[in-house]
């Protein structure tokens, strides 16, 4: 099976509740204001929990990990009732009417204490006028990084991978792309699916004790359950292997209160992968996993086929003195509209800026790619004693740079309300685990050592993602190859692939190439560009090289590409 199941619930010891509910740092209560002269959005802010005094509802997932609610604001008159499920009043608006909503998302098992907290925390951020922008005048470019290919192949590899483990982002329905599960259940190589893969990847290294994690969301979890256990590979227990993402509300962009589409879906969201740091811990996973003596945490996304347990990479990273330390690759100019890694002018500190946190005034800057010439790519390593450790000396709320995106409630109806939605990114903690020596609040003779972060500049093969049909198209291509269930870009530059918006959702996708029977060659081709609207079928043996532009033409019957060598432009008659 891919996932055994646990004991009956009557069998089971009732869990602990999870360490970082009271740290170290919650008996002094310390708040730590950013430095007036550093306005860098990377500072750790310290927020103090207060203690508990409601239990979660039986039954709930929040119940089963031991949580326990934060103070309501206002305590009500019986703190040992469950909010109530009745519609907003009008006094429950504004910053009391989201805070009630997310109470009430955790008595129904669906949020952690924590996640309450980390979300106020960036809601009063908003509150108080951070638009979380990053200016081009407080960020300098990053110089000489470490490269994959001077490090040396040292250390166990079987000894370190008892203290791994490796966790994939699954949380996405791919809904861009027309889907309405897991996007890594779709097929993306020899009609295997991005988990198949996945699967296969990890499970010889799961049977010599690293251990396998999935961050899901509600949406996800289910679906993964079935499918990695159709795979009949023995990944672990579910339970030890699943986390669940939280939700946030929607912020109303004119009363600051929760969103009110009368469809309740459309007034929540994802808080971002960001949210991971507060998923493991709110879940009480993070201090299992500490207790069990995993010292190194590997994260990348699921749809990202080249993001492996690299020896060599974890080797070097175990031997390094960095608690995080970022993948990067090298910005080509298909990639000068994403995210990019510089440095606080100010701080020195290694930050990232991604796209919702660019004034139109800096995008010009934001694009150049000769000045910030490294991106994320969502491979992460960090060091989990230290992560606890800046968590607990947190108060559990990390103060990671605020991505603002201003949406409308339902985005495909323009007329509803105009809303906030509030997300981190995961690896814009880079910047706060670079940290000077810390005393300890309860034995002010013990120093903490200090803690850095670090990046390292990896080839383009461990960076094959798919967020689009047209990033689909550019996998399945001979583009790329598929060894030992590693996807792996041939070249060094990707091909440019854009279906346009004809062939954005994945069943058009499927009829242009055939099902999967004629996926053209790119192993020659610069760019491909597709446009017209006429329904276009491709014939098996299709090569594209060079640049190419090709137009389908008007609106009307199908129309065929025979099979071929197309170069430059063509118009389909």
């Amino acid at each position: 099976m891919g996932c055994t199941e646990s004991k009956p619930a009557a069998e089971q010891q009732p869990k602990a509740a999870p360490e970082v509910h009271e740290p170290e740092a919650e008996e002094a209560e310390p708040v730590v204001e950013a430095a007036a002269e550093d306005l860098d959005p990377n500072e750790l802010i310290m927020v103090p929990v207060k203690k508990t005094v409601r239990v979660a509802k039986p039954g709930t997932a929040a119940a089963a990990a031991g949580a326990k609610a934060p103070e309501p604001e206002p305590e009500p008159e019986n703190p040992d009732q469950e909010p109530s499920d009745t519609p907003l009043e009008g006094k429950a608006t504004g910053r009391q009417g989201v805070r009630l909503l997310m109470e009430k998302a955790f008595w129904r098992g669906e949020v952690s204490d924590l996640a309450i907290n980390q979300f106020m925390a960036n809601y009063d951020r908003l509150s108080n006028g951070d638009d979380g922008m990053v200016g081009s005048g407080r960020i300098a470019e990053v110089g000489d990084l470490p490269e994959y290919g001077a490090l040396n192949a040292g250390g166990d590899f079987d000894s370190l991978l008892k203290k791994t483990v490796c966790l994939k982002l699954n949380g996405g329905l791919g809904t861009g792309m027309g889907l309405s599960k897991a996007k890594s259940l779709l097929p993306v190589r020899d009609g295997k699916t991005f988990l198949d893969i996945i699967a296969h990847q990890v499970a010889p290294m799961t049977g010599k004790g690293m251990e396998f994690m999935l961050m899901n969301s509600f949406s996800t979890e289910a679906d993964t359950k079935e499918a990695l256990e159709k795979t009949g590979l023995d990944l672990g227990k579910w339970e030890n292997m699943n986390v669940l993402q939280n939700k946030v509300p929607k912020v109303n962009e004119a009363t600051m209160g929760p969103a009110t589409h009368e469809n309740d879906e459309l007034n929540w969201c994802p808080p971002g992968h960001g949210d991971l740091y507060t998923a493991l811990s709110g879940s009480g996973k993070l201090a299992e996993l500490a207790r069990r003596g995993k010292e190194y945490l590997f994260v990348s996304n699921s749809d990202n086929l080249g993001a492996t347990i690299d020896p060599k990479i974890l080797a070097h990273f175990a031997a390094s003195d960095d608690a995080f330390m970022m993948e990067v690759c090298r910005r080509t100019p298909s990639d000068k509209k994403g995210g990019h890694l510089a440095r606080g002018k100010k701080s020195g500190k290694l930050l990232l800026r991604e796209a919702a946190q660019v004034a139109d005034e800096d995008r010009e800057d934001f694009e150049n790619i000769d000045k910030y010439q490294f991106f994320n790519t969502n491979n992460l390593w960090i060091k989990i004693p230290d992560l606890k450790r800046l968590i607990a000396e947190s108060g559990g709320v990390l103060k990671l740079p605020l991505i603002v995106n201003r949406k409308t409630n339902d985005p495909s109806d323009s007329s509803t309300d105009e809303v906030y939605q509030l997300e981190t990114a995961m690896g814009a903690a880079i910047s706060l685990f670079d940290q000077e020596a810390t005393k300890s609040d309860k034995d002010p003779k013990h120093v903490q050592k200090p803690m850095s972060a670090g990046a390292l500049l990896v080839p383009r093969t461990r960076f094959a993602p798919v967020k689009t049909c047209s990033d689909l198209l550019a996998v399945r291509s001979d583009a790329y190859e598929m060894v030992d269930h590693v996807v792996k870009l041939k070249g060094t530059v990707p091909p440019k692939v854009d279906v346009g918006p004809k062939y954005k959702k994945i069943q058009d996708f499927e009829a242009l190439i055939g099902g999967g029977a004629a996926v053209p060659s790119l192993a020659q081709c610069k760019s491909l560009q597709l446009v017209g609207g006429a329904d276009l079928v491709f014939e098996p043996g299709v090569v594209f090289k060079g640049e190419v532009l090709l137009n389908s033409g008007d609106l009307g019957d199908g129309k065929t590409l025979e099979a071929g060598t197309y170069e430059g432009d063509h118009t389909i008659a």
